[in-house]
């Protein structure tokens, strides 16, 4: 049992030591170019076993390296050469992964597989003479034997567009077998996502290869050492804390002013409120003393009105008065003269009797 169980920790002592030897041999890679050209900055992402990437960044003759990602800023431009002759200029805001490359320089033959996203012009060298190079985007693949091609990539479509050369193949990720060759210089294609053919093709113009031309001359902005942008980081960090908390006292501050100004306002509708009661009161008294005072008026006139008939009544009762006591008067005198009429009359005829 204890001489089992030491084989097993001495073929466990084996595989790890095997492992320490063969893992820097299985990742060596073989340099097939360098950078001729480097405008700002552009980085060269390495991935390890478990995940990790790395950015490293690249000057001119830095050393190329299959299976690498090459990749620009928004504002950067980058030249490789192969050990063939075959040359990449990367727009910006762009990256190239030079997935195979095989060149035999006996017989100048080979192979030569890229994947690019943004803007990117190959210029073909030995390799691709015999055998085109392949450029894959996300809707299109694009070969290019012995000329000049340029190919710009986005998610929603790709142009390939044949500068000069012997031919270009132009083929849909969704329907490879449905290719186009292009044999005329000066012409363009596209591809759109999800499509399975390929676009009727068009001439450039020249309008186009101007643009073309400026995007690869990228930025002439120089590039900045890495302690600068570290320092550059770090001040921008600070500068983006301090505003956030000047951002945060704004904020707080604007909600007391804003807490405040509300204050004031129920404050203001308070006192409005109150105003509008007091007129309310002032006007109901100013209506009951309306009232009263129409009231009174109303009850003097009455009380006048009452007066005059009474002065009235008591008018007529006094002329009544009088034209009976004046009535009476007649009467009386009227029997007065009648009586001394009377008592002539008697007087003569005793007279005459006599």
């Amino acid at each position: 049992m204890y001489k089992r169980q030491k084989n097993i920790n001495l073929l466990k002592s084996v595989v790890v030591a095997a492992c320490f030897i063969v893992y820097p041999l299985s990742f060596t890679q073989e340099e097939i170019g360098v950078a001729a050209a480097v405008n700002t900055k552009t980085i060269d992402l390495v991935a390890f076993p478990g995940g990790n990437i790395e950015s490293h960044n690249i000057d001119p003759g830095y050393k190329i390296i299959s299976n690498r990602t090459i990749q620009t800023n928004t504002s950067g431009k980058a030249q490789m050469l192969l050990v063939d002759g075959t040359a990449f200029t990367i727009g910006p805001n762009s990256s190239v992964t030079l997935d195979k490359f095989i060149y035999d320089p006996t017989t100048a033959s080979g192979s030569l597989e890229v994947s690019a996203k943004g803007l990117i012009r190959l210029v073909g060298g030995k390799v691709t003479k015999k055998r085109p190079a392949i450029i894959k985007t996300s809707t299109a693949t694009v070969g290019i034997r012995g000329g000049i091609a340029i190919v710009e990539a986005n998610p929603e479509e790709t142009t390939a567009s044949f500068i000069y050369g012997v031919e270009m193949e132009v083929a849909p990720i969704k329907n490879p077998d449905n290719n186009l060759i292009i044999t005329q210089v000066g012409m363009k294609v596209e591809v759109e996502a999800d499509a399975d053919e390929v676009e009727d093709p068009e001439i450039i113009t020249s309008e186009e290869l101007d643009s073309y031309s400026d995007d690869f001359e990228g930025s002439e902005e120089p590039e900045e050492d890495s302690s600068e942008s570290e320092n550059d980081s770090e001040e921008t960090s600070e500068n983006e804390e301090s505003e956030d908390s000047e951002s945060d006292e704004s904020e707080e501050t604007e909600s007391e002013e804003e807490d405040t100004e509300n204050e004031d306002e129920e404050s203001e509708s308070e006192e409005e409120e109150s105003e509008s009661e007091e007129e309310e009161s002032e006007s109901e008294e100013a209506e009951n003393d309306e009232e009263e005072s129409e009231s009174e008026e109303e009850s003097e006139s009455e009380e006048t009105e009452n007066e005059e008939e009474t002065e009235s009544e008591e008018e007529t009762e006094s002329e009544e008065d009088t034209e009976e006591t004046e009535t009476e008067d007649t009467e009386e005198t009227e029997t007065e003269e009648t009586e001394e009429t009377e008592t002539e009359e008697t007087e003569e005829t005793e007279e005459i009797s006599n």
